[in-house]
C-alpha cells in the first residue's frame, strides 16, 4: 500500500498467503493486474520490464496516479463489513 500510495510501481505474486493476496487484490481493483504474477518467472519479467524499460514504467505510475481512488476511496468492503456484523 506504501508504493501504490507513492504511485511507485510493483510487482505482486498471488500466492496462497494473505501478503500476496493484499497486494495483487490492490493492483487488480486499480486495473492493473498485468503487475500480479503468476509464478516467480513472471514475478521476475515483470520487475525486469519496470526496471529496464522507463516509458512502461512512467506509463504504470501515470495510471496508478489515476486508479488510487479505487484503492483508498473505495467503501465497499467496509460496507460489507459492516452488514456482516449487524447481521
Amino acid at each position: 500500500m506504501q508504493a501504490v500510495e507513492a504511485s511507485l510501481p510493483c510487482v505482486s505474486h498471488e500466492g496462497r498467503h494473505l501478503r500476496g493476496r493484499l497486494g495483487s487484490g490492490v493492483l487488480r481493483r486499480m486495473g492493473l493486474a498485468e503487475l500480479v504474477a503468476a509464478d516467480s518467472a513472471a514475478y521476475v519479467e515483470i520487475a525486469a520490464r519496470l526496471a529496464s524499460d522507463r516509458l512502461y514504467r512512467r506509463e504504470v505510475r501515470a495510471r496508478m496516479q489515476l486508479a488510487a481512488p479505487r484503492a483508498y476511496a473505495d467503501r465497499n468492503a467496509v460496507e460489507a463489513l459492516e452488514r456482516t456484523l449487524l447481521a
